[in-house]
């Protein structure tokens, strides 16, 4: 047993086999990608590694699951599930994620899970559980109780105390000693005393202001919008594919955007590199339209958005990589079925027992606008070029 010293935490304790994955290339590259992304442009002290948040997640799960009373072998197999959930996790995080989902068709957890098959055939690895269902886990998918991907789970747990944590900002006391004290299985499932139903709220209304205040800062928002491009441009007009990304950190990623064989890519990535970063020219709020007009918008201008950046930049007669377009990206929340037991012993679904979940979604209808960001050079034609080819588009 091997213990490590966790700012959170504090010891976190590593069994032998545990630590054998640990000691694997494909475990020791989360030390090079950093948890959120390009946040550390407005948060310098937002470095923190998926790493870290592997191993805290990991803990939370050994913790949840002594003091639910699972047997012993589900709490070890999702202790290793909360290890490895992240070990897919591209470069950035998941700064460009949904580009690469949507030209490959393949999320972090499906490559996590791909790893975790190499991981199995690895002599000097010593699985401690059965892989399928740690994949399972990962994915959804698990027969028992699942404590790293749920609703309210583990993985949220240890990322909104760490992002707190890094980022300086104040969500109030999340109070993950009273969550894990009076969680239960109930009906086999992940669920809490209602003495706790306050502690869960405040682990949403921590989402909510980490959304706000870090996850969707205008700043963060810019940063992120310019790497994905660049990494567009990169794919779209060198001989490299999306896939050959996979396996790379952050340090990695860089170099190889700052030398693209496409300039524009990579003078767009010393932009970011640099702090140079584009301002916004456009912004319409759309929080308050209905979900099928966030739909129609999302499907006319979202899937093809070069094509757009390049008709309102023809129209302001800039370089057609001066203007960027973040659009609508809208991910229905669906009902919080989380059981909680009610103080005559019925079981009722965390959504009926509290306004917080719907809270949560009005919280993140907020994030979808449409912003068009520009270099600080060209910033008025783009503006006046942005609002006359977006009416033109009948869309909102």
């Amino acid at each position: 047993m091997k213990h490590i010293k966790d700012p959170l935490h504090g010891y976190i304790d590593v069994p032998e086999p545990e630590l054998t994955i640990i000691n694997t290339p494909i475990y020791q590259r989360l030390r090079r990608i950093k948890q959120l992304g390009m946040s550390e442009t407005v948060y310098p002290s937002a470095s923190h590694t998926r790493f870290a948040h592997s191993l805290g997640v990991m803990h939370l799960a050994r913790k949840l699951g002594d003091s639910i009373g699972l047997p012993d072998k589900q709490v070890r197999e999702n202790q290793v599930a909360g290890l490895l959930h992240d070990s897919g996790h591209l470069p950035f995080s998941h700064t460009f994620e949904g580009l690469f989902d949507s030209r490959v068709g393949y999320s972090h957890e499906k490559i996590s899970c791909d790893y975790i098959d190499q991981l199995q055939s690895d002599n000097n690895v010593d699985f401690p559980v059965d892989p399928k269902a740690v994949k399972n886990i990962i994915m959804g998918r698990y027969d028992g109780t699942n404590l790293v991907s749920n609703e309210i789970d583990c993985d949220r747990l240890d990322y909104l105390l760490r992002d707190s944590y890094h980022t300086g900002i104040q969500l109030g006391k999340i109070e993950h000693d009273t969550l894990i004290k009076f969680a239960g299985r109930i009906n086999g499932e992940l669920g809490f005393d209602h003495k706790s139903l306050r502690s869960v709220e405040r682990l949403l209304d921590a989402r909510m202001q980490m959304n706000y205040s870090v996850y969707s800062h205008d700043t963060v928002n810019i940063t992120e919008t310019m790497l994905e491009r660049s990494v567009e441009l990169h794919v779209d007009n060198t001989a490299d594919e999306m896939t050959d990304f996979v396996g790379l950190d952050d340090s990695e990623m860089s170099y190889l955007l700052l030398n693209s064989d496409y300039d524009p890519a990579a003078e767009l990535y010393s932009f970011v590199r640099d702090r140079k970063l584009y301002k916004t020219a456009y912004y319409n709020p759309l929080e308050d339209r209905d979900v099928e007009i966030l739909q129609d918008i999302q499907s006319k201008l979202s899937d093809d958005v070069q094509s757009h950046e390049e008709e309102i930049a023809d129209i302001a007669g800039v370089d057609r990589h001066k203007v960027l377009i973040s659009s609508v990206d809208y991910k229905q929340i669906p009902r919080y079925t989380t059981p909680i037991r009610t103080p005559i012993g019925d079981i009722r679904d965390f959504e009926d027992m509290s306004p917080k979940p719907e809270a949560l979604r009005q919280n993140m209808r907020m994030d979808q606008n449409i912003h068009v960001f520009t270099h600080p050079s060209c910033t008025e034609t783009v503006s006046e070029a942005s609002d006359s080819y977006i009416r033109s588009l009948d869309v909102l």
